[in-house]
């Protein structure tokens, strides 16, 4: 199964998943507290939750271990070789050292339950702001390589300057999607942008 990209995975975004609907509406309205704009999805056994993060994937996943159908362990596992990015939190009143060594394989965050709203808040911010890295340094990735390509098109210096301004910003990924579509261009299309671009800025001078 091949990896989904970061970019295409919702910032404020996550899924909880709890056989207990008293636990997914807790951690939900904890979630919410620290979070106020965040997108949540929830589900109360691990085969829902998969079928559910594989339509809508999520910057954080909030599980619980033992869980009808697929346990925590293997939805942990299949989210994070699907998902690298999203940040995993395992929620268990059976917190100990034999349980936490079934994660050995991937990178989780552990926290035991019952949980109150200064754990859930804490790991859900920090997961948020691992996930947010990972997405900057995706799109820094994609700045310097659209940097490589325009040096490999017939495109004038001011054009060439004026694409590199376009992308300097990582944050902006709409951007970056507008030079990557340009780049893509035939001939005779990127040579038409060109003396469009050629225009404007006569205009402006």
């Amino acid at each position: 199964m091949a990896n989904i990209k970061v970019k295409q995975i919702p910032v404020n975004s996550i899924i909880i998943v709890d056989d207990s609907k008293q636990v997914v509406t807790l951690h939900s309205k904890f979630a919410r507290n620290a979070c106020p704009d965040i997108s949540i999805q929830t589900a109360y056994d691990g085969r829902t939750a998969w079928e559910d993060f594989q339509k809508n994937p999520t910057a954080v996943a909030m599980l619980d271990i033992e869980m009808p159908g697929m346990n925590g362990v293997e939805l942990a596992e299949k989210i994070y070789r699907y998902s690298p990015s999203t940040g995993i939190i395992v929620f268990s009143g059976k917190l100990n050292q034999q349980v936490m060594l079934k994660f050995a394989s991937i990178e989780v965050d552990f926290s035991k339950k019952p949980a109150s709203e200064f754990d859930v808040s804490t790991k859900v911010r920090a997961a948020l702001r691992r996930f947010e890295k990972d997405l900057m340094i995706e799109k820094m990735k994609a700045c310097a390589r659209l940097t490589v390509d325009l040096n490999t098109k017939q495109f004038n210096l001011p054009t060439i300057e004026f694409f590199r301004d376009l992308v300097a910003d990582p944050k902006c990924s709409d951007k970056i999607e507008i030079v990557q579509k340009i780049l893509e261009m035939d001939f005779k299309e990127q040579n038409d942008f060109q003396k469009l671009l050629d225009n404007t800025n006569r205009k402006r001078t």
